[in-house]
């Protein structure tokens, strides 16, 4: 899918099939944006997030322990990227003596690569290359803080969970003290609402049964808030099949309720909780993405160029007026 993002304003462009006339037909579609930011979302299930804790090491070797571990865990895959959970600080008596970072990286790599590959040779502004789970903490933030006296539930809780539902699938990310933990979509084939319904009710059941099975989720903890954004044909729906209990209260939102509540001003009908992540792709980056700094040197070089330009124009600006004044 490409689309075009301008003035807090998503549009739909075109969509490509993998394959090889599909990969030349985007390479055509974007041949004059050589010099527009290309914002890559990734939204796979592929995407894997696995918890670390390391010890409280100075800057050099912790980062020589992190390149090893994504290195054992992810091999080759260039997509590939170390989460820091708690900031390290240093050790003082009666605090723990290690660190929590999560990994994130893709699986299976070949199936973003022949993508890159396409656009490469014309050396686009690679802005980054992004996933869902990346910005999920941002997307509950603005969420709770818009509605901040009728939400009923803190995107910082002990435990949230995040239901979205998107064009590639269900998308499930757990949260604890705001802080991302796990992350999964689950393909769905196309269904009617009322099994798109039961297929949520499914998955969020099963979610749910392996945190507490992992001790993710302690039982004895007063129910968890599930928070679930569904496109507004199918949240009576929802509404009616999800009924609250021990283990859970859920809050429903629209998806055109979330484009609003998050900046976006319009909500496109025929796409799925992608387009909020991409908003938040653009307009609130996450600090940590899966391009390399290589990979991304063009957006670097481009940004300080706009920097400089901002600060000249301010200065001479000040120099006419003080030339005016004196």
């Amino acid at each position: 899918q490409l689309y075009q993002y301008q003035r807090d304003t998503l549009r739909w462009c075109a969509q490509f099939n993998a394959d090889t006339a599909g990969f030349a037909a985007l390479a055509a579609r974007c041949s004059g944006l050589r010099d527009t930011p290309i914002y890559v979302l990734v939204d796979l299930s592929s995407e894997d997030i696995h918890p670390l804790q390391i010890p409280r090491l100075g800057l050099t070797d912790r980062n020589a322990v992190l390149a090893r571990r994504l290195e054992q865990r992810y091999g080759p895959s260039a997509f590939r990227v170390a989460l820091p959970q708690s900031r390290p600080m240093p050790w003082r008596l009666g605090q723990a003596r290690h660190e929590t970072c999560m990994l994130a990286g893709l699986i299976q790599p070949e199936t973003l690569t022949p993508w890159i590959r396409a656009l490469d040779p014309q050396a686009p502004l690679w802005a980054g290359i992004f996933s869902p789970s990346l910005s999920t903490v941002a997307l509950a933030q603005r969420l709770s803080r818009q509605s901040a006296r009728t939400a009923g539930w803190s995107w910082d809780a002990p435990h949230l969970l995040l239901v979205t539902l998107h064009q590639a699938g269900i998308r499930q990310t757990f949260l604890t003290h705001g802080q991302l933990r796990l992350s999964r979509l689950e393909a769905l084939p196309a269904l009617s609402d009322i099994d798109l319904v039961d297929s949520i009710h499914r998955e969020i059941h099963r979610l749910l049964q392996y945190l507490l099975g992992m001790r993710m989720l302690p039982s004895t903890e007063s129910a968890v808030p599930v928070v679930v954004i569904v496109p507004d044909q199918l949240r009576a729906g929802c509404e009616t099949a999800l009924q609250n209990n021990a283990q859970r209260i859920f809050h429903f939102i629209g998806l055109k309720q979330a484009c609003l509540a998050i900046g976006l001003r319009e909500h496109l009908p025929t796409s799925g909780a992608e387009q909020l992540f991409l908003h938040l792709t653009v307009t609130q980056p996450p600090p940590r993405q899966f391009a390399s700094d290589a990979m991304r040197r063009r957006f670097f070089l481009a940004q300080w160029q706009q920097r400089l330009e901002r600060v000249s124009a301010l200065a001479s600006v000040l120099c006419l007026a003080a030339a005016g004044l004196f």
